[in-house]
């Protein structure tokens, strides 16, 4: 039996449809409001405008995508298999949440999101530390190779970022995971320290 979702989740939920439909500007309080079935009072209880209501959803998205890519990342993880976890992961994560992927990816330059700076700083710096928690011992025992963490970090997801970038604009036909395998042999070959 599927849990009953809250008012704030329902407005949530059907933002993101309506954003995925008719962009962010072109949605109004009213539409959601109607696809989520709420009142007036209970949106605007809820959220105190549009804008932080994306704001919302924006942060809830990051979440649940930085959850999924640290989910099988450990400490101990070796060089190779961690690269390997974390395009597995982000291609995954991006194929089963396409209408998440999509609001994240298009509106992280967005002038509302300025707004819920901090906490996204903060959001952005706890998922840099988990990342870190494994790629700081694979460079101490000299298995990866030694690299500024945001060079490492976009040379294992950027490849991958940009083929499922081109999926979600509907510029590719073909599913990012067929790549898959090519992109994890790429970032092995850029990153694994030579023996």
């Amino acid at each position: 039996m599927e849990a009953k979702l809250t008012t704030r989740d329902r407005i949530l939920k059907s933002a993101l449809v309506l954003f995925e439909a008719q962009g962010v500007d072109g949605t109004t309080v009213a539409d959601i409001r109607k696809a989520a079935e709420v009142s007036n009072g209970s949106f605007f209880h809820a959220f105190p405008n549009k804008e932080a209501l994306a704001i919302a959803l924006y942060l809830t998205i990051l979440e649940d995508y930085h959850t999924h890519m640290t989910a099988e990342l450990y400490a101990e993880t070796a060089a190779k298999e961690g690269i390997s976890v974390l395009i597995r992961a982000h291609v995954a994560w991006v194929m089963n949440n396409k209408p998440a992927a999509h609001f994240l990816f298009d509106q992280a330059r967005t002038e509302w999101l300025r707004e819920g700076n901090a906490e996204l700083r903060d959001r952005n710096e706890a998922f840099r530390d988990g990342l870190a928690r494994w790629y700081i011992p694979r460079m101490s025992d000299g298995s990866l190779k030694r690299l500024p963490p945001e060079v490492l970090i976009s040379q294992i997801i950027g490849p991958a970022q940009i083929l499922c970038r081109r999926w979600l604009a509907g510029r590719d036909k073909k599913m990012p995971g067929t790549h898959l395998l090519d992109l994890i042999e790429c970032a092995h070959a850029a990153l694994i320290a030579p023996e």
